[in-house]
């Protein structure tokens, strides 16, 4: 008799009466594991009906699981470790939140900017990329804000959380990969996007913290400028990309 994919992860022999007969600890690929379910099939009577079912997940372990994997993860993830019972349990008793369609998490990670942000990234599609103040947090030039900013293909908006804001842009825009693999706009563009969205007065600090963080050199900025269409107090950002190039004010604001 073969065995079932199944037994590539840690599960229990199940008798006909619905006994469980022996729990396996640990993967089922081990060779002394393997070889005793081998030798129970071997050796059971003939008459005996044997299932075997996964070793499902308590809702203790499932929450020790998310305090150790922050994810976000999806629903189906979930489910795959403990069962149906087990999330709704979870989710009822506030263990587990649910930041969007799909995309949990724990409740002690649940209010996490990085969670939030990669949980938005992958419910945005695959052409969406962290935008803006959220961009400049990725790329090390700015602290986390308040809300996470997505930008999606144009027609991608959708009903979204408060702590989420969905932007979309008429022209191209470089996208880059993080090492975590996060589709992050390029750190030239994700200056022009967050002098527009930051408040006047922690637009020029913005500018200025860019180039002390070596993010983005004034070249590569003016030459994002010429090529953006429509940039919201280009002037503005012009005069900033002219004094930041000046070694003497960044030393100054340093």
């Amino acid at each position: 008799m073969t065995l079932p994919a199944a037994l590539a992860r840690p599960c229990a022999l199940v008798g006909r009466s619905g006994t469980r007969i022996r729990h396996v600890d640990g993967p089922v690929g081990r060779s002394r594991t393997r070889a005793t379910i081998h030798r129970y099939f071997r050796r059971a009577p003939v008459s005996v009906k044997v299932a075997v079912v996964r070793f499902l997940m308590t809702t203790a372990d499932l929450r020790d699981f998310l305090l150790r994997n922050p994810g976000p993860h999806p629903y189906a993830t979930l489910v795959g470790l403990a069962s149906r019972h087990g999330v709704r349990d979870a989710v009822n008793s506030g263990d587990i939140v649910r930041l969007l369609p799909d995309r949990y998490a724990s409740s002690v990670h649940g209010d996490s900017w990085t969670v939030r942000t990669r949980a938005a990234l992958s419910w945005a599609g695959s052409s969406a990329a962290i935008d803006g103040l959220s961009a400049l947090t990725t790329w090390g030039a700015a602290d986390p804000p308040s809300h996470t900013h997505i930008e999606v293909a144009t027609g991608r908006h959708r009903p979204s959380p408060i702590w989420l804001k969905l932007r979309s842009a008429s022209y191209p825009i470089d996208r880059w990969l993080t090492a975590q693999g996060d589709a992050v706009v390029a750190p030239a563009h994700a200056v022009i996007r967050a002098y527009a969205m930051a408040p006047p007065r922690d637009q020029a600090e913005l500018v200025y913290r860019a180039f002390r963080t070596q993010i983005v050199t004034a070249s590569v900025l003016r030459a994002a400028l010429d090529a953006t269409p429509r940039v919201r107090g280009r002037g503005a950002l012009l005069r900033l990309e002219s004094r930041a190039s000046s070694k003497s004010v960044l030393r100054r604001r340093c």
